[in-house]
């Protein structure tokens, strides 16, 4: 695949560089992202076969039009972390990143642990078939707050799970290692 190997070469080019193009440290990253996400929608657009919204996601189906997108993607993403810290003031906005970080492990175990003890518990709700607690709280907070909102519900759920005990552990100054 000749579109990755040459977002790998861009990317080292840019990462390299101390001004590449005449451009500065936070902002090259953006720079070098708009042409990848630009060439992938012009190539998904293309080709008959693919449409602008299907990109395939599958390794075994990766097209031209999915690894200049995957590149363009990961170079903005590259870009708003330098862009964050750049800015001293937004850095503390990725604070909840770095306290998962020092425990990570612990962030893994807790969210297996809590999906296989609390999520994936099955119950029968008026003698019917069995469900799960997370299809119980998927249907519950779909109904109150939409159904996009009840498809979220379990993620953010782990992802809370994940950033309370890494807090815990973080202010007790206990890290888990290997």
């Amino acid at each position: 695949t000749l579109f990755s190997t040459a977002a790998v070469v861009l990317g080292l080019y840019v990462a390299r560089s101390k001004t590449a193009l005449g451009i500065t440290a936070p902002y090259r990253w953006f720079a070098f992202a708009v042409p990848f996400i630009a060439a992938a929608l012009v190539l998904s657009l293309a080709i008959p076969s693919q449409s602008l919204l299907f990109v395939p996601i599958i390794p075994n189906l990766v097209s031209p039009s999915f690894s200049l997108l995957a590149a363009g993607a990961a170079m903005l993403l590259l870009g708003l972390l330098h862009f964050f810290a750049a800015n001293a003031k937004l850095l503390r906005l990725l604070q909840p990143f770095v306290i998962c970080g020092r425990n990570a492990l612990a962030a893994y175990v807790a969210v297996k642990l809590f999906q296989e003890l609390a999520l994936d518990f099955t119950v029968f709700v008026n003698g019917t078939e069995p469900v799960t607690v997370a299809m119980i709280v998927r249907d519950t907070v779909g109904q109150l707050l939409g159904a996009a909102v009840g498809r979220l519900s379990i993620p953010l759920i782990k992802i809370s799970v994940a950033l309370l005990l890494c807090t815990y552990l973080d202010r007790k100054r206990l890290y888990i290692r290997l």
